[in-house]
């Protein structure tokens, strides 16, 4: 009785190689069910290695196989391929490749009629059955089968080798995605049911048979060709070229050499994943194969000529599965599709060019036929039962998966190879380099060679073999001398005995083999069941007659052969009871024994220990007198020294008393000098500052005033992106840069932002946009900064267009590229001329990158370098002993006559119009960038010049300068931003300027912008009258500032948003913080101004009445104590007033208002400065003069500890 009913789905290579290799099985029942009418296979020629033909020959197809081929098997080192580049007017044979072992090529139907002649007949096989669906009842342990036509059939496990468009395969995904998606694993059930259509690879095979007879008659017809004629023997040919995709075309003979085929393969990689815009399979006209060969050599063009009606094949992939198996279910061959391509990491450089379904390893049809032998093998093993299948076909799908992996890398590779495409080979030029694309291909097909796939099935045994225990026998049992009887983990039954019953059940097995084999065989030795033989009635008769009486005979021999096995096989079973009872009763008396000794070893190793306790006891007690006689002498010894560090103690007190009264006057001294010089010192230098919150005033010694730049003059420009170790005087000396002194600028602030820094200026107006051209992206520290020019520096005033010509160029500079033998070296280089100084010019050096056919891409060359910013005085040779480069190579670089070009520049402005003597030109960015300005007196006269100069620098005739960048202001332009909050508390005022039009003289211009702010401009073509309205919009725009009565220091804390959103909810007002002067502006309405103020008033009485905490520093207590303590209390009254040091940190607490705040803020800066200088307040000059470490006040009764005291 069968242990299990299998169900092959498809009837090609893989389904029939599967059910050869099931029926060597007596104990599996085998079906297999074909769509079509009869078994028969589609395609030209096929090839089988080594590796499968040792398969095929275990399963005893060798001989069929070899009379059907002129090419004999062998395992010498023969010629397999003749590799030639063929893409040109005449051909070139570059490499012979030999492999161990002959790679033999057959025509698929005379496999596939091997394979139907050697199906025995307990085979079932169902023709007409194409499979629609399947369900399985796992309990059951049964997979029932629904067929287009209707029709059911119940099997125990399922094989699906149904070809690429698998109807097994698509039910198991749909299997699998209902399950994934009961479990809630919704995304996992999408990607099941998105991998059951297979998806065009990119690839396109043209396939085609050629009648031997008719090329040679195009060869007779054309004899200058010199074509060459395959013959029965030939070495196939690859004829290979390099063009836009990957191209190869392989010839060689099928049939015994009556057919030559041919088989030609497009890779177009850009159109992988994309859906085929035809048939998969299509007979076509001829042209279009010439058509893609066009321009190769006439050899091949000859072969090409010779097709008929090729068939073209567009190349499909089953989507990579993860596992190979669900349930009772399998999949085989094609349906199972390639592995994810994620696993192909040893080949990853070729899946941009080739694709995982490349048929350039030859091993389609050998790779199914592994899979058919490998799962009939783990199949067919003796511990395989229907319980455990799933397990079984587990190791199939995890054995075979590395397996098709390997494959389909090296068929990538392959098809790499045969396009001629090898990385850092160019094949049009380099011809003497070709060989070693053959070498490639070597190394890429030894696994085909001296790897034997059938020995995989033997591997699978020992696997299978492995799952149970391994026990090996007891070498002490043998020789009667084992002391553990049953607990012994090791055998105990005689290893001749097992031998001799393993080997009488091999004879048994190997005499039902051979029975089965003669009945399935006639006289000749030949199967029955094939198309070719015929045998006559009688004497089929007379044959089975025969075949009777040889199995009576033989049943006969096997069952005294099974009872002599059984008898024996007894008679070891009683000697082997008897051996194990006396092996028990010798391991209880050894048990006994060993319970005695280890008894008596207890009790001595009791008494032992009693004895070593009593032994400790008495050295504890003579250690504990030893202890506390040495005790008492250091006790007697420390109060003597105790005494003595006393005296000395106090000696000492009167002397550091008397030092410190003499180094406290010399501090002072010190102190007063110090201030002196100071004074003096500051006397000398220039100090700058913000007068009335706008106007940047620039005093000398003496408060001399040295410059004076108004409010309406200044702008603020903001520097980002500045490193984190940017020191202040660093980040100034980026305008010094650019050419300006101390007095033109001042540093407002710089503060933290995320893991940059952020520094605001203040400049003149007319310098800033000139400023920030030079200083945009420049890179400081390795960063690359970002400004921003802000708004007037005046609150409310507007930028007004300045009638100054700005012109911005590159000074004369050189570009040279430096190479050096490796990228370690260039990034060294790098590193250190970057930012480098050279004869006054910092020098840019990067990687050098070199535009590509993308616009959006560079090539970065990473063994050389680019300078730029070269002085163009430098030779070739200072720039390469500058570089320290293997080699240079200079640029055409921006190089021209600076001292012509600027007195030409002069010269323009001049001619132009501009105000005498106003000329100026300034060095920026390290010397990477120049500009040039020049006021004028009439706008007509700025336009024409900024025209001019924007037409080109044509110095001379035959001399041109650089390209210039003009910035021209604007005329009779004012502007200024305002937020969209502001807007709407004036509207109406707004509004009513706004009421003008811009057919007036003077009118007001509103715009919004996408990130809500307000832009207010006022023009016109009347000066006079533009002018006037500018103030009213200023004076708009600047609002209302409230007095000192509506401030309080807490509005430029956390709680201004809050205090502002409820002010403008409140009064409808919009109310905003001027932290320069400390004040608060409001905006609105008569009414609502009004209402917002006696609203903030309130607020600021009742902050005055908040109590506030300011910390104290512990060593400036003391003086705090002494001085500021008493001028607060007769100040704000001893109720508001407190000192809280008990806590950790001393903090001084009041109610009061800002004056009070900042009252005491002064005297505990003052108490700080006093202790960091070292001034202390006078103490009593008694000789003890202890001070309260709690006030901080001289103790008026000091006591001191006992000297004991802990």
């Amino acid at each position: 009785m069968p242990k299990f009913h299998v169900a092959i789905c498809g009837g090609g290579i893989g389904g029939l190689a599967a059910a050869v290799a099931l029926s060597k099985y007596e104990d599996i029942e085998v079906s297999v069910f074909e769509a079509a009418r009869e078994f028969s296979e589609v395609g030209a020629g096929i090839g089988v290695w080594p590796r499968v033909w040792k398969i095929l020959a275990h399963l005893g197809l060798d001989d069929d196989l070899a009379r059907i081929s002129a090419t004999k098997p062998t395992h010498d080192d023969v010629e397999t391929f003749i590799f030639r580049k063929a893409d040109q007017p005449e051909g070139l044979d570059f490499y012979k490749l030999r492999s161990k072992g002959t790679l033999l090529r057959y025509h698929r139907p005379d496999v596939l009629q091997v394979l139907i002649d050697n199906l025995p007949g307990r085979c079932k096989t169902h023709f007409n059955r194409r499979l629609m669906t399947y369900t399985q009842d796992t309990k059951q342990g049964t997979v029932e089968l629904l067929f287009t036509d209707g029709t059911k059939e119940t099997c125990n496990l399922l094989i699906g080798s149904d070809g690429i468009k698998s109807a097994v395969r698509k039910t198991m995904l749909i299997d699998k995605s209902k399950a994934a998606a009961s479990q809630g694993r919704l995304k996992e059930a999408e990607e099941f049911l998105n991998l059951i259509e297979p998806t065009w690879t990119g690839i396109v095979a043209y396939r085609a048979l050629i009648p031997t007879e008719r090329l040679q008659a195009y060869k007779d017809a054309h004899p200058e060709l010199n074509i060459r004629i395959p013959q029965t023997k030939s070495t196939p040919i690859m004829y290979m070229g390099q063009h836009v995709f990957s191209q190869n075309v392989v010839v060689y003979p099928i049939s015994s050499g009556k057919l030559i085929n041919v088989g030609a393969f497009h890779c177009k990689p850009h159109l992988e994943g994309t859906t085929f815009p035809g048939l998969w399979v299509e007979t076509i006209a001829n042209d279009e194969l010439l058509a893609a060969h066009e321009g190769w050599e006439p050899e091949l063009q000859a072969i090409l000529q010779c097709i008929d009606r090729p068939s073209r094949w567009a190349i499909h992939m089953a989507q990579p599965l993860k596992s190979w198996v669900h349930g009772n279910v399998c999949l085989l061959g094609d349906s199972v599709g390639p592995p994810p391509l994620a696993q192909l990491d040893n080949h990853s450089q070729f899946c941009a060019q080739a694709h995982a379904t490349s048929p350039q390893q030859a091993s389609g049809a050998g790779q199914a036929i592994e899979d058919a032998f490998l799962l009939a093998t783990l199949l067919g093993h003796r511990l395989t039962q229907l319980e455990n299948l799933n397990q079984v076909l587990n190791i199939y799908s995890d054995l075979r998966i590395p397996v098709a992996t390997e494959c389909q890398m090296r068929s990538l590779a392959n098809g790499h190879y045969f396009g001629l495409q090898l990385e850092g080979l160019d094949s049009t030029r380099e011809f003497d380099r070709l060989h070693e694309i053959g070498d490639a291909v070597v190394d890429n097909w030894n696994w085909t060679q001296f790897q034997a796939a059938a020995d995989s099935g033997e591997s699978v045994q020992a696997t299978v073999d492995s799952q149970e225990p391994a026990v090996e026998s007891c070498k002490a049992w043998q020789r009667g001398k084992c002391r553990y009887g049953t607990r012994c983990r090791y055998r105990h039954d005689p290893v001749e005995d097992e031998t001799r019953i393993q080997d009488a059940l091999s004879d048994l097995r190997r005499l039902n083999e051979r029975s089965e084999r003669r009945r399935f065989k006639g006289r000749d030795g030949r199967y029955r069941g094939g198309k070719r033989r015929q045998i006559t009635e009688e004497s089929y008769r007379q044959e089975e007659q025969r075949n009777r009486e040889e199995q009576i005979q033989e049943e006969e021999v096997r069952k005294r052969q099974e009872e002599e096995l059984r008898e024996e096989e007894s008679r070891l079973r009683e000697q082997l009871e008897k051996r194990r009872q006396e092996e028990e009763r010798r391991q209880q008396e050894e048990e006994r024994r060993r319970q005695e000794e280890e008894e008596r070893r207890q009790e001595e190793e009791r008494r032992r220990q009693e004895e070593e306790r009593l032994l400790r006891e008495e050295e504890r007690r003579r250690q504990a007198e030893l202890r506390r006689q040495e005790q008492e002498r250091v006790r007697r010894e420390e109060e003597q020294r105790t005494r003595r560090e006393e005296w000395r103690r106090e000696q000492e007190l009167l002397k550091r008393r008397r030092a410190e009264r003499q180094a406290l006057q010399r501090k002072i001294e010190e102190i007063k000098h110090r201030e002196e010089e100071k004074r003096q010192a500051e006397a000398k230098v220039t100090l700058q500052l913000v007068i009335h919150g706008s106007n940047l005033v620039t005093f000398g010694p003496g408060l001399e005033v040295r410059t004076v730049i108004p409010g309406f003059d200044l702008c603020t420009i903001t520097i980002k992106e500045l490193p984190l170790h940017a020191t202040r005087t660093e980040i100034t000396n980026l305008f010094r840069e650019q050419g300006m002194d101390n007095t033109s600028y001042q540093f407002v602030s710089c503060k933290t932002e995320g893991n940059t820094q952020v520094a605001k200026f203040l400049l003149r107006a007319e310098e800033a946009e000139a400023i920030a051209i030079g200083l945009e992206d420049l890179e400081f520290h390795d960063n690359f900064i970002k400004l921003e020019v802000g708004k007037n520096a005046s609150w409310g005033s507007m930028t007004v267009s300045s009638q100054t010509l700005t012109v911005i160029w590159s000074p004369p500079s050189m570009t040279a590229i430096a190479n050096y033998s490796t990228s370690t070296e260039a990034q060294l280089k790098l590193n250190e001329l970057h930012g480098k100084t050279v004869n006054g010019r910092k020098i840019n050096a990067i990687v050098n990158a070199t535009p590509t056919v993308r616009p959006d891409t560079t090539n970065r060359n990473t063994t050389s370098i680019r300078l730029t910013n070269l002085d163009p005085n430098m030779t070739a040779i200072d720039i390469l002993a500058l570089a320290g480069a293997s080699s240079i190579q200079v640029l055409n670089s921006a190089v021209y006559d600076l001292d012509v070009f600027l007195s030409w520049l002069k010269a323009k402005f001049e001619k132009g119009g501009c105000i005498a003597g106003s000329f100026e030109t300034v060095e920026m960015g390290g010397g990477r960038i120049m500009r040039a300005a020049a006021k004028f007196t009439a706008r007509a006269s700025l336009t024409e010049t900024a025209a001019a100069l924007e037409r080109g620098t044509h110095i001379t005739a035959t001399r041109q300068g650089p390209g210039l960048r003009v910035n021209v202001p604007s005329e009779h332009k004012y502007k200024i931003n305002i937020p969209m909050r502001q807007y709407r508390a004036q509207k109406a005022q707004w509004d009513a300027l706004a009421a003008r039009g811009r057919r007036a003289k003077a009118f007001v211009g509103v715009k919004e912008d996408k990130s809500g702010q307000i832009h207010i401009n006022v023009e016109g073509s009347d000066q006079k009258e533009i002018g006037m309205l500018k103030v009213r919009v200023e004076g708009l725009v600047a609002g209302e500032r409230l007095d000192a009565e509506h401030w309080h220091d807490s509005f430029l804390g956390l709680e201004e948003a809050g205090l502002l959103e409820r002010v403008s909810t409140k009064t409808g007002a919009f109310l905003c913080v001027d932290r320069r002067v400390h004040a608060l502006r409001v905006f609105g309405g008569s009414k609502e101004v009004t209402a917002a103020r006696n609203y903030v008033r309130a607020i600021v009485q009742v902050l005055a009445l908040r109590q506030y905490e300011i910390p104290i520093a512990r060593h400036s207590v003391r003086f705090f104590v002494a001085t500021g303590l008493p001028i607060l209390n007769e100040a704000l009254g001893e109720d508001n007033v407190s000192l809280d040091v008990a806590s950790q940190t001393c903090k001084l607490k009041l109610k009061g208002g800002d004056d009070a705040i900042q009252h005491a803020r002064m005297l505990i800066e003052s108490a700080v400065s006093a202790a960091r200088d070292g001034i202390v307040t006078p103490i009593d000059e008694k000789e003890d003069g202890a001070i309260c470490p709690i006030c901080y006040e001289t103790a008026s009764h000091s006591e001191r500890p006992p000297t004991n005291s802990l």
